[in-house]
């Protein structure tokens, strides 16, 4: 056996998802080489640096390529993309062949598109060799991913040089996005960026479920980490999208905790056991902390009471006072307690919302809030900070709204199917879409289109606005009614209610002439002039059963599958989700 094929023998591939967190699908697979131990080294970067010091590199790759390329063949079948590292000393190799990696493909009937090679300014010898095999591998038809964005030397000029098809942002900009709000700031920066230049964003080394909620949150989808799932065989990823159907949804709740923690702050603490001259050490080392409170903790970690700093200032500043409180070996900080202010504190742990948060602000003179966790003191968050984050939310809110019907939005409405989902809830989806809306308007006008809009969404308002319902306006002449609490008997007469209600009276809408003619004549979307009856609304109902364990994009498919079963009836049409 040659020291080539021992070598490929010793060696193996685990395979790490890349995956889309807003729908939950797989994108494709980085392809992680193992064995090396077995080898006698300690790392991937020491085998292939042995490699490339004996001329082996290309002759051990293009192996190693092509046994992954056969192991890979079914995922390529479902058109999942294989990431693999590239050592862009290849092309300086001897033994370099260019096309070696086509035939390859070529005998598998592989597109070339799905196989994307990773390159990385980190390990690589100088930018020239890595210039020089990007530029051969973009010639040949190869996508490219330049890997450890941020880190190093792999910096904006690199991107400008490589111009990559995928960034992949190092694990050290994501780790902690949701407590760090200057990293945050980073990654929004890069994702609009990359944007700009259609370069897909990848972020790596995703490792908790909050992580995941503030990415899905700035619309950077394409996510690698153990959290998502860690590298495993071949023969074990097959249930992947299966086992974390959900691991991106969240409840308003922890949406709200998520973005508290962005603005903690940490503050001075101390026990109600401690002795009452640290206050005064405190004071004499620290004054530039002077504008936050002091947080005053109980035996549990608890906190209970807070101290104005600047009001300690003032007792230190009189000599009778500081004698008093601070000089006196015996006084414990209990002992301070006229002192003491009364702390307005926020639990994460609780149930959270935004109604509330805004009552606090409303209710409170407080400069900073104390945060907690099950009671455990956690930090503070100034008042400005807490207020940017309402204002932010209530802007969102205003622009989801639709500016006609004033109803809410697809932000909205997206969030609520969310929430009944992350709680397994027994509820109904409903969705309403006119029929013959273009012709209409095109042949009354905007201004009639409009009425017939704000006609429907009064319809629906008066007949649904109780708390067990929520009507929200998809855009156009699509409408959503969620339900719970309901059977769907009732449901269904109301909805019937509710479209008999709209044919009938959207016919005033009409023209006298029209009507005794009963059409129109207006033009199709091929621009052919035809007749169209009046108006109508057609209505798609969707049961969602309590405990119905559901993906997202999967329940999209079923939705839109009971809307056009519904348009082409041109009626109501139900359907159940088993």
């Amino acid at each position: 056996m040659t020291e080539i094929d021992s070598i490929i023998d010793n060696l193996y591939f685990v395979y790490q998802p890349i995956a889309n967190i807003r729908t939950g699908e797989i994108f494709g697979y980085e392809a992680l080489i193992r064995g090396f131990d077995k080898l006698g080294f300690k790392n991937p970067h020491e085998l292939f640096d042995y490699l490339s010091k004996n001329n082996l590199l290309f002759k051990v790759d293009i192996k190693l390529r092509e046994k992954v390329i056969l192991e890979f063949l079914d995922n390529f079948s479902l058109g999942h993309r294989l990431f693999y590292n590239l050592d862009s000393r290849i092309i300086s190799d001897v033994n370099y062949k260019e096309g070696e990696t086509i035939r390859i493909l070529q005998n598998y009937n592989v597109p070339k598109n799905l196989l994307v090679f990773e390159v990385s300014e980190r390990f690589s010898v100088d930018k020239a060799s890595l210039s020089a095999i990007i530029k051969n591998y973009k010639q040949q038809g190869f996508e490219l991913a330049l890997d450890d964005f941020g880190v190093g030397s792999v910096c904006l000029e690199t991107l400008y040089r490589l111009y990559p098809n995928y960034l992949k942002i190092d694990g050290f900009f994501i780790n902690g996005i949701n407590k760090d709000f200057t990293k945050l700031s980073i990654i929004n920066f890069l994702n609009k960026l990359c944007s700009k230049l259609n370069i897909k964003v990848i972020a790596e080394k995703v490792e908790d479920k909050k992580i995941v909620y503030v990415l899905e949150e700035n619309e950077i989808y394409l996510s690698q980490g153990y959290f998502i799932q860690p590298p495993s065989k071949i023969e074990q990823k097959k249930d992947y999208i299966e086992l974390n159907l959900d691991f991106k949804r969240k409840s308003e709740s922890e949406n709200i905790q998520i973005k508290l923690e962005q603005f903690i702050d940490d503050c001075y603490t101390v026990s109600v056991d401690d002795n009452s001259i640290i206050l005064y050490e405190f004071l004499n080392n620290n004054h530039h902390e002077i504008e936050k409170p002091i947080v005053v903790l109980d035996q549990k970690k608890h906190p209970i009471a807070s101290i104005s700093a600047k009001k300690l200032m003032k007792t230190f500043n009189n000599s009778v006072l500081k004698s008093l409180y601070f000089l006196r070996r015996d006084k414990k900080i209990y002992d301070l307690n006229d002192l003491f202010e009364p702390i307005v504190f926020i639990d994460l742990s609780k149930n959270l919302d935004f109604n509330m948060i805004e009552n606090l602000l409303e209710n409170s003179d407080k400069n900073y809030f104390v945060i907690s966790e099950n009671l455990k003191f956690k930090g503070v968050i100034h008042y400005k900070n807490l207020l940017k984050l309402v204002l932010r939310e209530k802007l969102l809110e205003a622009i989801d709204k639709n500016p006609l019907t004033k109803l809410p939005g697809n932000i909205s409405i997206k969030k609520y199917i969310d929430q009944n989902l992350n709680n397994q809830e027994e509820f109904f989806a409903v969705y309403f879409d006119f029929n013959n809306f273009k012709p209409f308007n095109d042949y009354y006008g905007f201004r009639r289109g409009d009425r017939s809009i704000l006609m429907f969404s009064e319809i629906l308002k008066s007949n649904f606005h109780s708390d067990n319902f929520f009507v929200g306006h998809v855009g156009g002449d699509d409408f959503f009614l969620g339900s719970k609490d309901i059977d769907y008997e009732s449901l269904y007469s109301k909805v019937k209610f509710v479209v008999e209600k709209f044919n009938h009276d959207v016919i005033s809408l009409y023209d006298r002439d029209d009507i005794e003619k009963g059409y129109i004549v207006s033009r199709d979307r091929n621009g052919v002039e035809r007749k169209f009856e009046f108006l109508t609304v057609s209505a798609a109902i969707v049961y969602i059963p309590k405990g119905k364990k559901l993906n997202q994009s999967v329940l999209d498919e079923i939705i839109a599958q009971a809307k056009k079963e519904a348009k082409e009836q041109k009626n109501i049409f139900s359907l159940c989700v088993y």
